[in-house]
C-alpha cells in the first residue's frame, strides 16, 4: 500500500530538472499513505515516486519504485494483489526470477509478459503506473471498482498523476480552481464521484476499471473491465441452490486471498450484517486464536453496536480489542476534511475517520472490513420497492404482495409503496425531489447530471444494484480510502472480489430481495457462521454517529461565520440568505443534510481553495522548454 506521483513530458521538449522536484515534492505530501520507505526514479523526460506501506515483502528489495533487473522497465503501485503467490508461480515456469517476494515485483513481470492482458489476471485493488524507457511508453492502470485512486492532471506539455489530488496543489503547478460540474451534483444530488472528475476543474481521476497509454506525446484512456449488465432470469428454484453454495466457496476463498500479509491483519467488526460475515468465515477458516477484531464504541448512544460486536466475537472465539471514538465536533471535521481534500457527503464519513484514528491507536496496519456488500447484496432499505417493482414487471404477483406482507410494520409497508410511487413517476417529476430554495436556478439543470440521467433509468433491482456498484460505491471506497490510509491503516474487502459482485449480479433478483429479505443471498450462504443476534436484526446503522453536534450553537455560529465571509465565486450557484434559515423553523432531516453539504464546501473551501496561488505562464515554459 503507497502513494504513487509521476511526471511525465510530453512532446519533444527537453526536460527540465525541476520535474523531479516536482515528483519529490507529491510523494512528500502523500507520507501518511507510506511512512515505511520512499524513493523516485528519474528517466528523460519521465520521474516516477512512491512512498510505501509495508504489507507484503518487508525487506528493501520490495521497496519502490522498483526497476527490473534488466532495467528494461519501471512500476510504482499502490494497493494488494491478492492472488499474486499463484500469478508469480505462472511466472516463474515462464521463465522470469524475483529479486523480492512481495507482489509489486509481480505487477511488473506480469505486465512484461501479458501487456495490457495482465489486468485480467489481478485479483486484488490497484493503481500503478510502469514505465518502459525504450519505448517511452508510461502504462497506468486503475482496479476493477475503483478501491484505490489515481488522478492526473496536464499543463501545457506536462502530464502529472498522484494518488491524491491534494499532491498536484502542493506543487504549485495546477490551479484549485472548483469544477461547476462537481459543485453542482454534490450540493444538489449528494455525489461527490462522477466517473473522471473531481472537485477541482483541472484535476482529473482514472475511471475505475480503465487504463491509459501515454507514447508518442499522447494520452488514449480505454477501459478494460465491464460488469456483467445481464441478469439471470431462471427462478429462484433452480437458481438459489447453486448461487447459494458458490456464493459462499467464493467468500471463503476471498476472505483466504486476503489473509495474506506479511504483517497482523485484523478485521474491523462492527456488529452488522456484513463485519460479521467475514469474522465468521475467517474463524471457521482460520485458528481463531490467530485472528484479531477490532470494534469501535460511540458509548452511550443509540449508535453504539459493541454489544453485538461482543456476541459475534465471543461466539466465533475470536479476540475482539474495544476502542472508544471521540463524537463528531468541529474539530473532528476540520481533521477528516484536511484528510479527505474534498466535501464529504454526511457525518457517517467523519465517524469513519474517527474509527481509523481509534484503531491506530493498536499500531494494526491491515485491515477487513465489510464494505461493498450493501451495494449489490441489496442492503438499503429503498431496495425493497425496486424488487417489488421488479417482481410486479414480471408478472411474479405472489412474490411481490409476500415480499411487501412479511415486512410485518407498518411503517415499512408505507415506505416501500412510497418507494414505488416515486419511482412510477416521469423523470421531470422526480427532478423536483432534488429541487433545493437555496440553489440558484442556473444550478437547477438535472437533465445535465450524469447521475441523475442513470438514477432515473434504474427500473428494477438489477438495475438499482449495478447503479449502487458504478456510482455510489467508488465514492464510499474514496472516503475509507482517505480515512484509513490518514492513518497509515489498509483496509481490504472481501466482498469486492469481483468474482463475487459478478455471480450476484447474475443471480435471479429474487434471491438478492424477497420473501420479506434483504441480502437473501448472504443470509442464505453464510447464515450458519452468523450470529443468530446479528441475523435477526432490523435496523442497519453503519459508520454512524450521534448528531447532536449539528444542532448545536457551535455549528449554528460556524455556518454563520462561513456564509458571512463566502466567496462571490460560490455565489453564482449558492443564494446564501436563503441558506441562513436552514437552521430556523423545524430542524428536519432535509434541513440537516442540506446545511451539512453547504457547511462542508465552505469549510473545504476555506481549507484547500481559498488563497492558493498557481505557477505562472513563465514558470511553466521553463519546466516544458523546447
Amino acid at each position: 500500500m503507497c502513494g504513487i506521483a509521476g511526471v511525465a513530458l510530453l512532446g519533444t521538449g527537453s526536460a527540465s530538472p525541476y520535474l523531479r522536484e516536482i515528483v519529490d515534492t507529491m510523494v512528500s505530501f502523500m507520507e501518511h499513505r507510506g511512512p515505511d520507505s520512499r524513493g523516485l526514479v528519474s528517466y528523460e523526460g519521465v520521474h516516477l515516486g512512491a512512498c510505501r506501506l509495508s504489507i507484503l515483502g518487508l525487506d528493501p528489495t520490495s521497496n519502490q519504485p522498483l526497476v527490473s533487473r534488466d532495467s528494461k522497465s519501471c512500476v510504482v503501485f499502490n494497493g494488494e494483489i491478492y492472488n499474486y503467490v499463484e500469478l508469480r508461480s505462472e511466472l516463474m515456469q515462464l521463465g522470469y526470477t524475483f529479486a523480492s517476494t512481495g507482489d509489486t515485483e509481480v505487477v511488473l513481470h506480469a505486465y512484461e509478459e501479458w501487456g495490457q492482458g495482465c489486468l485480467a489476471r489481478l485479483n486484488g485493488m490497484f493503481a500503478f503506473a510502469i514505465y518502459s524507457p525504450k519505448d517511452q511508453h508510461l502504462f497506468i492502470a486503475r482496479d476493477r471498482f475503483g478501491v484505490k485512486p489515481l488522478y492526473y492532471s496536464q499543463q501545457g506539455s506536462i502530464l502529472l498523476f498522484a494518488s491524491e489530488p491534494g499532491a498536484f496543489l502542493r506543487t504549485g503547478l495546477v490551479s484549485s480552481e472548483i469544477d461547476p460540474h462537481s459543485l453542482i451534483d454534490y450540493l444538489k444530488f449528494g455525489v461527490t464521484d462522477t466517473e473522471n472528475r473531481s472537485f477541482f476543474k483541472f484535476i482529473l481521476q482514472l475511471p475505475a476499471g480503465c487504463f491509459a497509454d501515454i507514447s508518442n506525446g499522447q494520452m488514449i484512456i480505454a477501459r478494460w473491465y465491464e460488469l456483467p449488465r445481464q441478469v439471470s432470469r431462471r427462478t429462484s428454484r433452480d437458481n438459489r441452490p447453486n448461487s447459494t453454495s458458490g456464493f459462499r466457496t467464493v467468500f471463503e476463498d476471498s476472505i483466504r486471498l486476503r489473509m495474506r500479509s506479511d504483517v497482523p491483519v485484523g478485521i474491523l467488526l462492527s456488529g452488522g450484517l456484513d463485519s460479521s460475515s467475514v469474522v465468521g468465515a475467517a474463524s471457521h477458516i482460520f485458528d481463531p486464536r490467530s485472528i484479531k477484531a477490532f470494534t469501535v464504541s460511540f458509548a452511550g448512544t443509540s449508535v453504539d453496536e459493541l454489544d453485538y460486536a461482543k456476541a459475534v466475537a465471543s461466539r466465533c472465539r475470536v479476540p475482539l480489542v474495544v476502542e472508544n471514538a471521540e463524537m463528531v465536533n468541529g474539530e473532528s471535521l476540520d481533521g477528516c476534511i484536511q484528510s479527505q481534500q474534498e466535501p464529504v457527503i454526511s457525518p457517517s464519513v467523519v465517524a469513519q475517520w474517527l474509527v481509523m484514528k481509534a484503531v491506530h491507536q493498536s499500531k494494526v496496519k491491515v485491515l477487513l472490513s465489510g464494505q461493498g456488500a450493501d451495494e449489490y447484496l441489496g442492503g438499503y432499505a429503498y431496495f425493497d420497492s425496486y424488487a417489488v417493482r421488479d417482481f410486479l414487471a414480471r408478472g411474479q404477483f405472489g412474490y411481490a404482495v409476500r415480499h411487501v406482507l412479511n415486512q410485518r410494520r407498518p411503517r415499512r409497508i408505507f415506505e416501500i409503496l412510497q418507494g414505488l410511487i416515486f419511482l412510477s413517476l416521469p423523470a421531470r417529476l422526480k427532478a423536483l425531489a432534488w429541487k433545493k430554495s437555496w440553489l440558484k436556478e442556473e444550478s437547477h439543470r438535472p437533465e445535465e447530471c450524469e447521475y441523475f440521467r442513470e438514477f432515473v433509468h434504474c427500473s428494477n433491482l438489477h438495475d438499482a444494484l449495478y447503479f449502487h456498484l458504478t456510482r455510489r460505491l467508488p465514492e464510499l471506497l474514496r472516503y475509507e480510502d482517505r480515512n484509513s490510509m490518514a492513518f497509515s491503516i489498509e483496509t481490504r474487502h472481501p466482498f469486492l472480489d469481483f468474482r463475487l459482485v459478478e455471480l450476484a449480479l447474475q443471480t435471479a433478483p429474487e434471491n438478492i430481495v424477497g420473501e420479506g429479505v434483504r441480502k437473501r443471498l448472504l443470509r442464505s450462504a453464510l447464515g450458519d457462521l452468523i450470529d443468530p443476534k446479528v441475523l435477526a436484526r432490523t435496523d442497519k446503522i453503519g459508520f454512524q454517529t450521534p448528531t447532536e453536534w449539528l444542532r448545536s450553537e457551535e455549528f449554528r455560529s460556524k455556518f454563520n461565520h462561513f456564509i458571512e465571509k463566502a466567496p462571490q465565486s460560490l455565489g453564482r450557484f449558492i443564494d446564501f440568505n436563503r441558506a441562513r434559515r436552514l437552521l430556523d423553523g423545524m430542524w428536519t432531516s432535509r434541513r440537516v443534510n442540506d446545511a451539512w453539504r453547504i457547511y462542508n464546501l465552505l469549510l473545504w473551501y476555506e481549507q484547500a481553495v481559498a488563497g492558493r496561488e498557481t505557477i505562472s505562464p513563465d514558470r511553466l515554459a521553463v519546466l516544458s522548454s523546447n
